[in-house]
C-alpha cells in the first residue's frame, strides 16, 4: 500500500473561485486507487494516472478542482489512497481558507 498521499493546491481562495487539486500517492504495488471527499460529498468524476516509480511500484495521481460556494469559511478536502489487493486505505486532509472581504 502507499505511505502516504499528498493533497496541493492554493490554501486560500476567494467565493467563487475555481480551485485546482492534485492528490498524488507514494509509491505501491498494485497501483492504488484514488478517491476525493470534497466539502463532505464524494467527487465520482475524477480521473487518474498512474506511473512507474523509480523507487518500484506505481505513482497515482488525480487532479479535480472544487468551486468555493458562498457562506463557508473553508473547504476541506479529503484524498483516500486504497490499495484495493491489500484492502489498506491512506488519508490524507486538505483545508482551503475562504477569504473573506
Amino acid at each position: 500500500a502507499p505511505t502516504h498521499v499528498t493533497i496541493s493546491g492554493p490554501t486560500q481562495a476567494r467565493v467563487g473561485d475555481v480551485v485546482p487539486l492534485t492528490c498524488s500517492t507514494a509509491p505501491s504495488n498494485p497501483p492504488a486507487e484514488i478517491k476525493w471527499m470534497v466539502g463532505g460529498r464524494q467527487i465520482r468524476n475524477a480521473t487518474s494516472r498512474t506511473s512507474v516509480s523509480p523507487e518500484g511500484g506505481w505513482i497515482t495521481i488525480s487532479n479535480i478542482t472544487a468551486v468555493i460556494e458562498p457562506n463557508k469559511r473553508s473547504l476541506v478536502v479529503i484524498c483516500h489512497g486504497l490499495n484495493m489487493q491489500l484492502t489498506e486505505n491512506v488519508v490524507s486532509t486538505y483545508t482551503v481558507n475562504v477569504l473573506c472581504k
